[in-house]
């Protein structure tokens, strides 16, 4: 197997995508569960928050995963 990463970034410049679990929770476990379903093997996922300006957040989440070929 080889190793990949799937980058996910929430934020400002991101298309207008807002950083609430609500939102993010479901595209996160979305990624997670495609890369399971088609063999994949999850071995991390880190995130960074950063605050641009008051009221103004950015997220960034890096999925790390084991599989046969890129999933996502």
């Amino acid at each position: 197997m080889t190793t990949y990463i799937k980058t996910v970034v929430f934020g400002p410049t991101s298309g207008g995508k807002s950083v609430t679990p609500d939102k993010v929770d479901p595209l996160i476990n979305g990624i997670l569960e495609k890369i399971q379903n088609e063999g994949g093997k999850i071995l991390d996922v880190k995130i960074a928050l950063a605050q641009l300006t008051p009221g103004n957040n950015v997220s960034t989440y890096l999925v790390t995963y084991d599989a046969s070929q890129s999933v996502v």
